[in-house]
């Protein structure tokens, strides 16, 4: 392997925002590209699956440093022996994770000396007047297969523009997982395996339109429900995240809608969580099932696409087809405020399954991913079940689902979709491709 030698150039910066090496050599988030490489004396490359041109990389054995548009933006440490034992990065001291009394991060820390550690930062935290789940967020997960992981959110947050998700500065300490315990036999299971600092400041992705790094906030009134889905227990689910860290959060594994050996069904795994099912295509959640439809189906960042009260109108469980048109009449009208307009910027099917009705409303599309050849739209799909017996049978919403095109790989792969026969043949946009075997209906519990 490579070893690295750093170089240090010119006189010890006095700033504090800074990581420290103990051979004298610093960086700072958000320096530039050209002087990292001066200093790590190798040059960058484009990152694995990244913006090509956009998002480079260096990578030594202590360190890997990330870069967007040319500014450092993310650090992961490797080892951590050759780290000054101040984390400073951040120029609020608040922020950092610099040795408190006799407690400090270190190489080899044991998942309990961090524990002791993390609560001695939460009380200092507290001192300097901030706040969980106001100044900082802690979200811890883990699993056989990745390790434990606590990853620490620091405020202000701006919602990530194409998921929703709620994102800042982060700190992520990484432990080693039991899976691979056995190649390092020296080290205690839990054991602090590596450090991600990153600057949100630094990074242009989910940014809006311009890509601007002022751009702190999603187009549109700022709307907390927007963020994908909202457990009862505060678990944050959203567009696009990746199935493992879902199964890990939500403590199942997704299981294929068809088990058929060799199926091929769009957005096959699944997760079901009684009241949401999870779907996902290519690992990632694209598809979210209201089988409880009761609270407010925002899972949309476009505030305009979601199914939110609109006066006394809502959707419930209870909900007729006729009540469901005229909430949608009120929808259409809402949107048509918003600059919405019917056959530009959505339409509207209808299609009737074994069981009843299947409403379908293509969205414009969050991204076109054909460079200008198609654009694969966001859907909601709404179903309706009979209810009761003959004669009194009627019928009753039966669930909700959202899919969000951008996340389907088939459609990014280019693959045109299945055509679909619909009432409503103004609009620009197509249908995305629904599988026969997601329109079977379950049965009523």
């Amino acid at each position: 392997m490579k070893r690295l030698v750093f170089l240090f150039l010119g006189t010890v910066a006095t700033a504090m925002a800074q990581i420290s090496f103990l051979d004298g050599t610093t960086v700072e988030l958000g320096e530039p590209l050209s002087a990292v490489e001066a200093k790590a004396k190798d040059k960058a490359l484009d990152s694995d699956n990244g913006r090509r041109g956009v998002d480079k990389k260096i990578m030594t054995p202590p360190a890997i440093f990330e870069f967007d548009s040319g500014r450092l933006w993310r650090v992961t440490l490797l080892q951590l022996q050759y780290v000054a034992p101040s984390l400073r990065p951040f120029s609020e001291e608040w922020r950092n994770f610099v040795p408190i009394g006799e407690r400090r991060i270190k190489t080899q820390m044991t998942g309990v000396d961090f524990d002791a550690y993390l609560a001695a930062w939460r009380q200092q935290a507290e001192a300097a007047g901030k706040q969980e789940n106001v100044d900082y967020w802690i979200k811890e997960v883990g699993s056989t297969v990745m390790g434990r992981q606590v990853g620490i959110t620091l405020g202000p947050r701006r919602r990530f523009v194409g998921t929703g998700k709620l994102g800042g500065d982060t700190w992520l300490f990484s432990f080693l997982p039991e899976s691979q315990s056995k190649y390092f036999p020296d080290l205690p299971k839990g054991t602090l395996k590596g450090v991600i600092v990153t600057g949100d400041e630094f990074s242009t992705r989910n940014r809006g339109a311009s890509g601007s790094r002022e751009e702190f906030a999603f187009p549109g009134p700022a709307n907390p429900a927007l963020a994908g889905i909202v457990l009862e227990d505060g678990t944050q689910l959203y567009f696009g995240q990746r199935q493992p860290e879902a199964e890990s959060l939500v403590g199942r594994q997704a299981r294929a809608l068809d088990p058929r050996p060799g199926a091929k069904v769009l957005g096959e795994p699944r997760i079901s969580l009684g009241a949401l099912d999870l779907l996902f295509n290519a690992e990632r959640l694209f598809g979210i099932v209201y089988n409880t439809v009761g609270d407010v189906p925002a899972p949309f960042p476009e505030d305009w696409k979601n199914f939110t009260p609109i006066g006394a109108r809502m959707i419930t469980k209870s909900t007729s087809p006729e009540e469901f048109d005229a909430y949608l009449e009120a929808w259409e009208a809402r949107a048509a405020a918003r600059g919405m307009a019917k056959g530009q910027h959505f339409q509207i099917s209808r299609i009737v399954a074994s069981l009843g009705p299947v409403v379908t409303i293509s969205l414009q599309p969050s991204r076109d991913p054909s460079g200008g050849l198609a654009a694969w739209p966001d859907v909601w799909r709404v179903t309706f079940q009979p209810f009761g017996q003959p004669p009194d049978r009627v019928l009753r919403v039966q669930s909700m689902t959202a899919f969000r095109g951008e996340f389907s790989a088939s459609l990014l792969r280019g693959a045109p979709p299945l055509k679909q026969e619909m009432q409503d043949a103004t609009g620009a946009l197509p249908a995305i491709e629904l599988p026969k075997a997601d329109l079977v209906l379950p049965k009523l519990e």
